[in-house]
């Protein structure tokens, strides 16, 4: 049985990107054959590229790994002159740098969203943006998680998401966050006392209670901070 931990999806914000990415999980629809494209043209390990192909053309339960990816090998030169259309010193120069930017697209929920840099006209996130928006999907209930095997499917909430029309959007989206787990906490506390509580207040109450840190900072510590800072700062 695998074990993996869900709830904080601390780089996935964006609820149109999440339903994008339901959205190409899906086959056929136009997000799907799109991202099909794209696998074709960045992926450069080939074993892998049929893999991702195949999956999506067929839907059903995805493997963890194969949607979240990996950090990826990192491009040669003329893998980057070949995919990118570098030129010879571009492409020598990113090479060089290595690191996020000059790794390879390995998961199918990578390219499923462009990286937030514009560099290099990048289509693929890192693995870290990928399995932060997998974790969302199935915290929310748009994917769900089979722990004896370790693979993801759509749920029926994830396809009203993926098919919906915008004015039906946030009716769904609201159904979804409900099973959001520090929605379910933040709601808890509130409904306590049922009385205005700050961020500070809130957050010395979620995951681990008491422990010193930004999301539990004293109140009125912050507020002498704030009324003895530069004003130019604020």
């Amino acid at each position: 049985m695998i074990k993996r931990s869900f709830g904080w999806a601390q780089d996935a914000s964006n609820l149109a990107s999440l339903r994008r990415i339901i959205q190409v999980l899906i086959p056929e629809m136009s997000e799907n054959i799109l991202k099909m494209q794209l696998i074709e043209r960045y992926v450069v390990d080939e074993a892998l590229k049929i893999k991702m192909i195949k999956k999506l053309k067929s839907g059903g339960n995805y493997p963890y790994s194969l949607l979240k990816g990996t950090s990826g090998p990192q491009m040669t030169i003329e893998e980057n002159m070949r995919v990118f259309g570098l030129d010879f010193l571009k492409a020598k120069a990113k090479t060089q740098k290595g690191g996020r930017i000059n790794a390879s697209c390995t998961g199918i929920i990578q390219i499923s969203l462009p990286a937030q840099t514009n560099a290099y006209d990048k289509p693929y996130q890192s693995d870290w943006a990928a399995e932060s928006y997998l974790k969302l999907a199935i915290s929310l209930g748009l994917l769900c998680w089979n722990n004896l095997d370790d693979t993801c499917a759509v749920t029926n909430l994830g396809f009203l998401i993926a098919t919906a029309s915008d004015i039906e959007l946030s009716k769904i989206y609201k159904k979804a966050v409900m099973s959001y787990p520090p929605a379910v906490r933040i709601l808890q506390i509130l409904s306590e006392d049922m009385l205005p509580h700050t961020k500070f207040e809130l957050g010395s109450k979620l995951g681990f209670i008491g422990e010193a840190g930004f999301d539990s900072l004293d109140t009125g510590y912050f507020l002498w901070c704030l009324a003895h800072s530069d004003s130019s700062s604020r």
